[in-house]
């Protein structure tokens, strides 16, 4: 193992080695991860551990965190004998993960789960939501362990989580991480200075990582949970709201609680309860694992349906439980609501899911409008820790950013003119950078730790806001995303062809791929993220006054953007703003999206000439999807064909789609209109068989009906055969 770790730098060694309480089984289940170090050199470099601590001792329930700095050697030789000491048959059984590359996009699998240690190597990446998640995991009196280079070094390196947050052609050399930055002097400023330790000390310190990992019989309510039969126990907060929400019926129930609260294994237990032999019951979530708990603990009573699968079965439910519902859009959410006689709700109040610190007050709002009164339900009483847990204290502090806030003096105020907002500037405010992220996550359903992240450290993007001149609060912001031209012509191509999607560049890569316009990749876009204003100051015009200034700012410094643009999900509100401001809708998405819960829509503002000749190709290509599109009538209870009017034939960019959909270039939506139209007008293209399966297609019938209409296994192959048909037409032999 020595002589392996010697020439190969060690992205991360993922282990798990659990104990139940009570059982004296053992199981082993590791692999590792190598990943060739530069020029096949280890890194010199110093390992250094800072342990966290409180004024006051820690509590026999309290977690710790354990920061580990280590060059990638070092820190393959430090996991690969921590490894081996826990696999010695006389070590002391712990339950422990430790995170590698490929494991952490995989980390919501593990949420749910409980820990005794947990090890996040940040030479793998540093994600501020997979920290923040996985730190949820761990058991109270069990130990964190975060392994990082050393403090400049870590400035330095080359992130391989750089490729996930920055858009091309931006790269880790391009970052000022300015994040690691504000992390570093949060850790510092919770722990105080690091102690370095040598590399020759890792025995050492492998010694009192595994001392400090305490017996974790200081919490029998959660022992007792993870180990019974599903719903056999509760803590008395639980059984409280078990009690009263079971004493209701046909009525809306919302349990709010932090991270660790056990609100997911209540929906379980609600479901044991609340289950009858004839009742239909579900659970839903945005995705997935976030029901994985909900599920366990249920013990068969609850089944996992996705939300879109729920809304387009019409079937209608005796009761529906909805777990992270904040992190559901709005829109989707109420339609939920409105297909069960009784629902629960269960929400994280600062969740690293991205939920909206707002939703509290708009979902009050939309249920009252409806005459259904929610009743709210919150667990105080953490269930994995004790309370005052330092670890929780950190981690919703410096990523949830949820720092003690000051009294906000009500409008009006003497605000500010809008104005760039300086991010190193930021990054050393930690109070100031946790009041813009509140912000934004109030605004924005889906606004995380990794935003912030983002925010910080992707040179393309720009925040301007208005600030309360007299406590520096922020009142509204702007936050925009420079797409640059692609310079290079054989990555264009590439992109046009449909062979490359570089991260970032929404508005040009829709335009090019969706609507035909090649021409958009050579033209830089200024796109608008997110705009926010705090719930007390809006309708007052203060969005309205940063995009002006945007307008404004951008030829006093040389800007030669030729569009702004903004991508949303499709609501009456927001595409009414969006249209007051003089943008011109050119898209709406044929799908209704799992994030947002409508169809994506983008808008277009054209800033010169080739702006303008941009949109109105764009408006020429949705003149022709609206000119089909008896789908969307028959969502609006139109009868089918009757928004249909004629269409002249296709002009040659437009069979040039074409030839790239029969190519696999272009997906089917990208062109389906633009087929019918040309089959109207040549119906020798297509058999009748596939006119009529393309007259289906435009109408909007599902893909099950479909497949049996073609007697094709799925929309792969039916999208397939269509192709197919379509090139045997217009392609040489």
């Amino acid at each position: 193992m020595r002589s392996l770790l010697s020439s190969w730098s060690l992205c991360c060694l993922p282990l798990a080695r659990y104990h139940r309480p009570y059982d004296s089984r053992i199981a082993r289940d590791y692999h590792l991860s190598f990943k060739p170090a530069q020029n096949g050199a280890a890194q010199p470099a110093v390992v250094c551990i800072i342990v966290m601590t409180d004024d006051a001792p820690l509590g026999a329930g309290h977690r710790q965190l354990h920061w580990l700095c280590a060059d990638a050697q070092t820190a393959g030789q430090l996991l690969g004998q921590l490894h081996g000491r826990l696999e010695e048959p006389e070590a002391q059984p712990l339950r422990a993960l430790i995170v590698d590359e490929r494991f952490k996009r995989k980390y919501h699998d593990y949420l749910g789960q409980t820990y005794d240690l947990l090890v996040v190597s940040a030479w793998s990446g540093f994600s501020p939501n997979a920290f923040a998640a996985l730190s949820a995991t761990v058991r109270g009196s069990g130990l964190i362990v975060l392994l990082t280079p050393a403090p400049p070094a870590w400035l330095a390196y080359d992130d391989p989580e750089y490729e996930r947050l920055l858009a091309h052609p931006w790269t880790a050399a391009d970052s000022p991480a300015l994040f690691i930055r504000y992390f570093m002097n949060a850790l510092e400023a919770s722990v105080g200075a690091p102690q370095f330790v040598n590399a020759s000390a890792i025995d050492a310190t492998i010694d009192s990582l595994i001392r400090a990992i305490r017996p974790s019989n200081s919490h029998p309510a959660e022992e007792r949970q993870a180990n019974s039969e599903p719903h056999a126990s509760t803590s008395r907060e639980q059984a409280t709201v078990l009690a009263q929400i079971t004493a209701g019926a046909g009525r809306v129930d919302i349990i709010s609680a932090e991270r660790g609260r056990g609100k997911s294994t209540l929906l379980g237990f609600l479901a044991g309860k609340l289950v009858t032999d004839d009742s239909v019951i579900c659970v839903t979530s945005l995705h997935p694992w976030q029901c994985s708990v909900a599920l366990r603990q249920s013990g068969g009573a609850l089944s996992y349906r996705a939300p879109d699968d729920l809304l387009s079965s019409g079937q209608r439910l005796h009761l529906l439980f909805v777990d992270e519902a904040a992190a559901l859009p709005l829109p989707m959410l109420l339609r939920l609501i409105d297909i069960a006689d009784q629902v629960v709700l269960a929400s994280t109040s600062h969740g690293y899911e991205g939920s909206g610190q707002g939703f509290r007050l708009r979902l009050l709002g939309h249920l009252q409008s409806k005459g259904r009164e929610p009743h709210w339900h919150t667990l105080e009483q953490a269930i994995r820790w004790d309370a005052d847990d330092p670890v929780e204290a950190f981690v919703t502090n410096t990523l949830l950013f949820q720092r003690p806030q000051h009294d906000q003096t009500s409008f009006p105020i003497l605000l500010g003119a809008p104005e760039i907002v300086d991010k190193a500037a930021l990054a050393a405010d930690t109070a100031k950078l946790s009041a813009v992220m509140r912000l934004l996550m109030e605004s924005h359903y889906q606004t995380s730790a990794d935003d912030a992240r983002v925010l910080l450290d992707s040179p393309g993007i720009t925040l301007t806001g208005i600030f309360d001149k007299s406590g520096g609060h922020p009142v509204a912001l702007l936050m925009t995303d420079s797409e640059l031209p692609f310079e290079d012509a054989e990555l264009r191509e590439a992109i046009w062809l449909g062979r490359r999607r570089p991260r970032g560049h929404l508005t040009q890569q829709v335009l090019a791929q969706q609507l035909g316009i090649q021409d958009s990749l050579e033209r830089k876009v200024v796109r608008i993220v997110r705009v926010a204003v705090a719930s007390d100051y809006r309708r007052r015009g203060l969005a309205t006054q940063l995009l002006r200034h945007l307008e404004m700012l951008a030829p006093s410094v040389g800007e030669t953007s030729a569009l702004h643009s903004a991508s949303f999900g499709n609501d009456p509100v927001s595409l009414s703003f969006w249209l007051s401001q003089d943008y011109t809708l050119v898209r709406q998405g044929q799908r209704q999206s799992g994030s947002h819960g409508g169809e994506a829509l983008l808008v277009l503002k054209p800033r010169n000439e080739s702006g303008e000749r941009i949109q109105q190709r764009a408006l020429s290509a949705r003149s022709r999807a609206l000119a089909t599109d008896t789908a969307g009538a028959n969502r609006q209870g139109h009868q089918s064909g009757l928004l249909f009017w004629p269409q002249p034939p296709l002009e040659a960019w437009e069979h040039e789609l074409i030839k790239l959909f029969c190519l696999g270039a272009r997906p089917v939506e990208a062109v389906l209109s633009l087929l019918y139209i040309d089959t109207g007008h040549r119906p020798d293209r297509l058999d009748t068989h596939w006119q009529s399966a393309l007259r289906e297609m435009i109408a909007g019938t599902d893909w099950t009906a479909l497949t049996r209409l073609t007697g094709l296994a799925g929309k792969k192959a039916v999208v397939a055969g269509l192709r197919a048909a379509y090139a045997r037409a217009i392609l040489p032999e």
